[in-house]
């Protein structure tokens, strides 16, 4: 009942923001978007809160884009989208500069050829693209300030990969590997990996690999500010990005 309170009074003090930009005359130009971090396990797989997990009830979070002028009103991304997607998205919707767009680009740890981890999702996925990788895979670490109760049986560190409506949760801890049939079990209930071994190893590679490239991503030096002006580098050292002589 809290928890639900909560929601309410969150939707409503939402309302009481669009009220505002509407009463000024500025919400059919308003870029909006609506998310959230997380979610809360409430029990589903014997925890609570927001801590050691990754299971659909922490990570499947809203999303609502307002482009200006209620552009693609109604629309629905059927794809994975991660909060990854929303610099870049957020980037092309306001058209912003190119330079400072493509410094960004370089510091978020991408390569030439996919500056950004996270894509614009005004863009639609080519689905005749069939060397495209569309998968999502990220990284989740249960920092101390977190209370943890299944320390011993889920670890502290988990890779999650997407495919489609496969998601394979690795374990790096407990080197375990569950593997769950989203369309099937969206409430991921029962871990198919000793039924498809197979697939659960090849996510399982996907994974250690994916987190040896953050390791290696964590030992490189620092990026190059080279380029950055005053403001910028101001913005950077605002945020917490950068200390107080450009470092």
């Amino acid at each position: 009942e809290l928890y639900d309170a909560h929601v309410f009074a969150a939707d409503e003090h939402l309302g009481d923001v669009i009220d505002s930009l509407v009463e000024r005359g500025v919400w059919d130009d308003t870029l909006f978007i609506v998310v959230s971090d997380h979610g809360e396990e409430m029990g589903e797989h014997g925890g609570w809160l927001h801590d050691q997990a990754v299971y659909q009830e922490l990570v499947h979070v809203p999303l609502l884009i307002k482009l200006p002028g209620g552009e693609r009103g109604g629309e629905r991304i059927e794809t994975t989208a991660s909060l990854l997607d929303l610099m870049p998205t957020i980037l092309a919707a306001v058209g912003d500069d190119t330079a400072l767009v493509e410094t960004m680009q370089r510091e978020t740890g991408g390569d030439d050829d996919s500056p950004m981890r996270g894509r614009d999702l005004l863009k639609p996925i080519d689905p005749t693209n069939t060397e495209a990788d569309q998968r999502v895979v990220s990284l989740r670490i249960n920092r101390k300030k977190y209370f943890g109760p299944n320390k011993e049986a889920r670890g502290d560190l988990y890779v999650v990969v997407v495919d489609g409506d496969v998601k394979a949760i690795y374990n790096v801890d407990v080197d375990r590997l569950e593997l769950f049939d989203l369309a099937t079990d969206p409430d991921e209930q029962t871990a198919l990996s000793s039924d498809r071994p197979a697939e659960a190893s090849t996510y399982r590679r996907a994974a250690r690999e994916f987190l040896r490239h953050c390791r290696a991503q964590a030992e490189a030096p620092p990026p190059d500010l080279e380029g950055l002006d005053a403001q910028q580098l101001e913005a950077l050292r605002s945020l917490g990005y950068i200390g107080g002589e450009g470092t």
